[in-house]
C-alpha cells in the first residue's frame, strides 16, 4: 500500500471522485503513455466495428432523376469505445476536453453519415441527402 499527500486544492478535487484509487491508477497509465489500457472496449472489437451508431433511415435523392431512395437501419461503425459503457467513458476515444459526450457523439454521427453518403455517391453516382 502506498500513501500520497494532497494539497488543499487537490484534496477538494479528490472529494468529488467516486474512486480515488482508480483515478490515480488511470492517471499513472496516462502519464506512462499506456493509451491501450485506457480503452473500455477490446482492441479487436474496436478495430472491427467499435461503438455502432444506428440510423433508422436515411433518404437520399438522385439529383439527375429526382428519385428518392430510403436506406433503412444504417450501421455507422465508429471504431471507438462505447461512450456509454458501464466501464466508464474511454478518455482516449471520447476526451472530456472535447465537450459533453452527447455533442461528441452527434459530431461523430454527422461525420460518419457524410462519409457514408460520399461512399454511396462513388458507388451509384452523385446523391444528396
Amino acid at each position: 500500500m502506498t500513501t500520497i499527500s494532497l494539497c488543499d486544492s487537490s484534496w477538494k478535487v479528490a472529494q468529488n471522485l467516486d474512486n480515488l484509487s482508480k483515478f490515480v491508477r488511470t492517471a499513472l497509465l496516462v502519464h506512462s503513455g499506456d493509451r491501450e489500457s485506457m480503452h473500455t472496449m477490446g482492441k479487436v472489437r474496436r478495430t472491427n466495428r467499435g461503438y455502432v451508431i444506428l440510423v433508422d433511415a436515411i433518404t437520399v435523392e438522385d439529383p439527375k432523376t429526382g428519385k428518392l431512395t430510403m436506406f433503412r437501419m444504417v450501421d455507422l461503425h465508429t471504431h471507438r469505445c462505447d461512450p456509454f459503457s458501464k466501464k466508464g467513458q474511454c478518455s482516449v476515444c471520447w476526451s472530456p476536453m472535447d465537450g459533453p459526450i452527447e455533442k461528441q457523439v452527434a459530431a461523430v454521427r454527422a461525420r460518419l453519415e457524410g462519409e457514408w453518403l460520399e461512399a454511396l455517391s462513388k458507388e451509384y453516382g452523385r446523391v444528396e441527402e
